[in-house]
């Protein structure tokens, strides 16, 4: 079954996504809209289920970082959230943004001793080179 504007599609064809033997109860199609229905309701991806808070009714909610269930105010509020409050404890935050620091300024260490090496090396180099003017003009 040729058709004229199957040779020109822009889009995937419903039997370029699907094999026919896939559905074999499914009728013939007869237009174009209606094949362009069927590829987008087959493309279409569909969420899963909604992950559910992890908060206990007694005020109280479970901090993935330590795995452990604290108080509510051990937690920075945090309106985005279903429960109002950030995922994780204060401490674990804490512990996160010193151990960011802790990276950073070591990252900084690391450049600063690099361009202490670099002019070290270049007034050695610069010196290496009067050596090589004063043999030269020795000779």
């Amino acid at each position: 079954m040729s058709r004229a504007w199957d040779q020109t599609a822009t889009f995937p064809t419903l039997s370029a996504i699907t094999p026919p033997e896939t559905f074999p109860a499914l009728a013939p199609i007869e237009t174009f809209a209606e094949e362009r229905r069927i590829a987008a309701r087959l493309m279409t991806v569909t969420p899963g289920p909604r992950r559910t808070s992890p908060m206990t009714g007694d005020g109280h909610k479970f901090c993935p970082g330590c795995r452990t269930v604290k108080r509510l105010t051990e937690f920075h509020r945090y309106r985005a959230t279903p429960t109002g409050r950030a995922s994780h404890c204060r401490d674990c935050v804490l512990a996160y943004q010193r151990s960011v620091a802790a990276r950073k300024r070591a990252d900084r260490e690391t450049v600063t001793t690099d361009r202490a090496d670099v002019a070290r090396m270049t007034a050695l180099l610069a010196e290496h080179e009067r050596w090589e003017e004063v043999m030269l003009s020795a000779d």
